[in-house]
């Protein structure tokens, strides 16, 4: 059994949202102004309602937002596989990769600090590779005097 509404379902409840605003408008307008206060403002009935259903809209697009980021976050943190490290004869450094599909940097100081931190964090997730990689590029940048200290 599926927990999706039919089109005939969704077409009861927005009448059944629609006639709950409208009481509510009616009721919370006639409480701050006096009794009948709604009735000879229609005006203020409509915009209530307009209100309420855009403000509803906007916390169901955004809770659905936060689950998809969820479900994303989910995949996104998944710790990479890493795979066997070797050492690279004719250098004597580390020759490690790992399955996070990250572009390596150009061969230097911040090539060899990623490769021996991959070799070190075997169940790194793709986020912090991409942030070690980062990292390493800016430290390497910093020795050779890239960036200037403010």
């Amino acid at each position: 059994m599926s927990n999706q509404l039919t089109p005939t379902d969704l077409m009861l409840q927005a009448r059944d949202s629609a006639e709950t605003y409208f009481n509510q408008s009616v009721r919370i307008i006639d409480s701050k102004f006096g009794e009948g206060y709604a009735k000879t403002h229609p005006e203020l009935i409509g915009d209530f309602m307009r209100t309420v259903a855009a403000d509803f809209h906007t916390a169901i697009l955004n809770h659905k937002l936060d689950e998809l980021i969820a479900e994303i976050l989910i995949h996104f943190d998944e710790p990479g596989l890493t795979l066997p490290i070797q050492l690279n004869q004719s250098s004597g450094k580390i020759a490690a990769s790992c399955a996070c599909r990250v572009s390596p940097p150009a061969p230097g100081k911040a090539h060899d600090l990623l490769q021996e931190w991959i070799a070190g964090h075997p169940g790194h997730t793709r986020k912090q590779h991409i942030f070690a990689c980062d990292l390493f590029k800016w430290l390497d940048q910093r020795s050779i005097g890239g960036i200037q200290d403010e």
